[in-house]
């Protein structure tokens, strides 16, 4: 599921509204990118074709492999990781940007879990690093009643056609959605497709504020985008942060 989700993202149009806002919050040349949940590796792939160093860690063995390929085809040397995003705080870097992106943050358990994770990014910061997180707006979700993401779709490496469709059932009483994915994975007259559902956290920047504080982060800029927007919670379903290690 997550490989024909990934191959359904116009990863050139993404990475061209994502990448220009994360290299302004990373030295001129060779800085160090840690990518949480990184999936196929394209952001670090792209930051590396800048000068920058990077290590990507995901949960998905799969994804891992599709982004050390990646790396391999584009000739850049990176470093690419299985590892839960809870134990990021077990990994001997000091990150110049540390970035969890694609509503990552949000796909963990609890709240606690989310304070937890911070926590382990904040301890991989280097002195002056940065942490950027995006994540969508659930009060703006819920408000506006959004549940269904336009079809998206793409090709395999091996010629056949994705058709991706996504789709929220929400719990506001739980502080969750259930993420409802479909994956229509095929060619000619042979077709399959795969039905999954994840968990979602609902996530706010009430929420997000308190808990990267928590986590001793404090944050340096909220956006609506990756476009320089200053948050507005009511209108932005997505919120783009970006902290700093709290002063001891």
């Amino acid at each position: 599921m997550a490989l024909a989700y990934d191959r359904a993202i116009d990863w050139e149009a993404r990475l061209g509204r994502e990448i220009p806002f994360l290299l302004q919050h990373l030295p001129p040349e060779d800085g160090l990118v840690l990518d949480i949940a990184c999936g196929s590796g394209r952001h670090l792939v792209a930051l590396a074709e800048h000068g920058h160093r990077g290590v990507g860690i995901d949960i998905s063995s799969q994804m891992i492999e599709q982004a050390r390929q990646l790396a391999s085809e584009h000739n850049v040397d990176l470093e690419f990781n299985v590892m839960d995003m809870r134990n990021v705080g077990e990994m001997d870097v000091r990150a110049d940007l540390v970035i969890c992106l694609g509503n990552s943050l949000s796909l963990l358990s609890s709240r606690a879990e989310v304070i937890d994770t911070l926590r382990g990014m904040a301890s991989v910061l280097a002195a002056n690093g940065r942490v950027v997180i995006q994540v969508l707006n659930s009060r703006e979700v819920l408000e506006s009643g959004f549940r269904f993401f336009p079809l998206t779709h793409g090709q395999m490496s091996d010629g056949r056609t994705v058709v991706f469709a996504r789709f929220f059932e929400h719990w506001p009483a739980e502080s969750r959605s259930t993420l409802v994915m479909t994956g229509i994975i095929g060619q000619d007259d042979e077709w399959a497709t795969t039905v999954r559902t994840q968990s979602v956290l609902h996530l706010n920047r009430e929420i997000l504020n308190a808990a990267l504080r928590e986590a001793g982060l404090a944050p340096t800029s909220w956006n609506g985008g990756y476009d320089g927007r200053e948050l507005d919670e009511r209108q932005h379903r997505s919120i783009v942060v970006v902290a700093r290690r709290m002063e001891s």
